[in-house]
């Protein structure tokens, strides 16, 4: 299809199906996706295109039976309750404006006392004009004339919001939920990706790829073997785990940040039929995929220079997803907490780089003193390093349950705390 067929389609759906607004502008959107970012084909500006008119939102009110239950809905008559009430009623999704002083005196449903709940889409009511409309002309008459008295000083607010809080802490705290749809989020990120592949492989391994030849063969021609393996072996086996660690993290927190914060995609995501714990798992799903091409890059390497030629090697790539999953996992929890760029520093340096050296990445772990040789066992890195360098020298692994399970609860347990704190943060 062209631009004009395009046009045809688009004043059908607005002209004959008369669809809503949202879901002309979801068909608008998705086509100019396809055609921009995935054929490559940039469309002309699309002048003659029909748009359907949105509806004008007419304020719907209680009847005065329902505003009399108000009230007594928490058990009790008092103005600072009441009011309390219809701010949770509010927060709940009612466009009521709350008034928050208030005169200490009941609340006597009157013939004229009805409230708005025309919802968050409805026409924006002043709060003056919407307190008038729940307090009955007495109760004006007493909020001009009377003492004011601040709502956090009233009875049943304390009750009444720690309730709210409840609710909402078990909103932000239920478990996460899967489908399928994330993985068009993925797909999504690995088109754009694919643009920058090139450059991006060769980031990730450049570093590692650098640090195991130069102190491969510089300090192995001063220490020709470590734990019965030549050191370039010992310290490639290290690098393996590294890189895993290094991309996903880079790619949870960076690339990931520029997505929620910058760019704002994730925001456009949520308002298609996909929540935002598919974009989460998607993100956390693809930070590990990353890892894994990082991963498959420095074993080739390691396999150039003479080293992993053992069928045991290959399970070095599940695990480097493995690995991918716990720190991406770590970087979206940073993620979640970042006001900016900067902020990441935090984690690179007073996280990642001490796990780096304490690991047994560059040297064995039974060499340090006991007290941090002892603090070692319980980093992530530590475990995974104790899988990959047997499969590299083709020997099974001790513990390997062990190890798996270890990174497993890491994995799991930094994407619900990445997942909580971002539906904070989005969610509001």
């Amino acid at each position: 299809m062209g631009a004009a067929e395009i046009e045809t389609f688009l004043n059908h759906l607005a002209n004959e199906r008369n669809v809503a607004a949202s879901t002309h502008n979801q068909a608008l959107s998705a086509l100019l996706f396809r055609y921009g970012e995935v054929l490559g084909i940039d469309l002309p500006w699309l002048d003659d295109i029909a748009r359907p008119k949105r509806p004008r939102r007419v304020p719907l009110v209680l009847s005065r039976d329902e505003v009399r239950t108000v009230p007594e809905l928490l058990g009790h008559r008092d103005v600072g309750t009441t009011m309390v009430y219809t701010d949770v009623l509010y927060v709940a999704g009612w466009g009521y404006a709350v008034h928050w002083t208030m005169a200490p005196e009941p609340i006597a449903a009157s013939a004229s006392t009805h409230v708005n709940r025309a919802g968050s889409a409805g026409a924006a009511v002043r709060p003056e004009e919407a307190t008038r409309r729940f307090v009955p002309p007495t109760a004006l008459a007493g909020l001009r004339n009377g003492p004011r008295v601040s709502l956090r000083e009233t009875p049943g607010y304390t009750r009444c919001f720690a309730t709210l809080d409840t609710m909402i802490a078990a909103a932000y705290l239920r478990p996460p939920e899967f489908s399928l749809r994330w993985i068009h989020v993925w797909r999504r990120n690995l088109l754009v990706w694919r643009k920058l592949a090139i450059a991006s492989v060769l980031g990730n391994i450049a570093d590692p790829l650098l640090y195991m030849v130069a102190l491969g063969y510089g300090i192995g021609a001063f220490v020709p073997e470590v734990g019965g393996m030549k050191y370039i072996a010992f310290i490639g086996t290290g690098m393996v785990c590294q890189s895993a660690m290094f991309t996903s993290s880079f790619e949870a927190m960076y690339s990931a940040f520029s997505r929620m914060h910058m760019q704002r995609t994730w925001e456009a995501i949520i308002n298609a039929p996909l929540s935002l714990d598919d974009v989460m798992f998607a993100e956390w799903i693809w930070a590990a995929s990353k890892a894994v091409v990082s991963t498959t890059a420095i074993l080739g390497v390691i396999l150039l220079l003479g080293f992993g030629h053992s069928w045991l090697a290959l399970w070095v790539l599940p695990l480097g997803f493995l690995i991918g999953l716990t720190f991406g996992g770590f970087g979206l929890v940073m993620n979640s907490l970042a006001p900016g760029y900067d902020f990441f520093t935090y984690f690179f340096t007073l996280v990642l780089t001490p796990m780096l050296l304490l690991s047994g990445v560059f040297f064995p772990v039974d060499q340090m003193p006991p007290v941090l040789a002892g603090a070692a066992q319980f980093l992530p890195l530590k475990h995974a390093i104790d899988l990959a360098r047997p499969l590299l020298t083709g020997t099974v692994p001790d513990s390997i349950a062990l190890h798996v399970a270890v990174l497993l609860a890491y994995a799991g347990t930094a994407y619900f705390a990445a997942l909580v704190l971002t539906r904070r943060r989005l969610l509001k």
